[in-house]
């Protein structure tokens, strides 16, 4: 399974994913951080922005990441995305808390953080399960 990570191909769609990645994160950022004034909740504006950046980073991945789909319609394969996404969105949450609340980190870098795990996490996941075409008979 790592070995699918790793092929040529591979490498170049991550560097792409981490350019799509980080117009994402600029979007969750923004959208993070003036909500949080806003609310006077960062935990709250966390998501809002988190979900924004999932609906950029899907468009930007299937048009220019990803050179291998899977054959889904574009519904279910959304839904699949955002359910990886969702997983990411999680471990964003939970960096976050700790980096607020725990740790007396400032919301930007507490955010920093949390996008760097929520990263890696999305790029397996949505590399792995949808965007990798698999010999089945190797696992029979």
């Amino acid at each position: 399974m790592i070995a699918k990570v790793l092929e040529k191909n591979s490498i170049k769609e991550f560097i792409k994913y981490f350019i799509v990645s980080v117009a994402s994160l600029i979007c969750d950022t923004g959208i993070y951080l003036i909500l949080g004034k806003f609310f006077g909740s960062y935990l709250l504006s966390a998501p809002i922005g988190y979900t924004a950046g999932l609906f950029v980073n899907y468009w930007l991945s299937i048009k220019w990441v990803f050179s291998y789909r899977k054959k889904l319609h574009y519904a279910l394969e959304f839904i699949i995305f955002a359910i990886i996404g969702f997983f990411g969105m999680g471990v964003n949450e939970i960096f976050i808390y700790f980096g607020l609340f725990v740790f007396n980190f400032s919301p930007l870098v507490s955010k920093a953080i949390a996008a760097v795990f929520s990263f890696i996490v999305n790029f397996l996941g949505r590399k792995l399960i949808l965007y990798t075409k698999w010999n089945h008979e190797r696992f029979l």
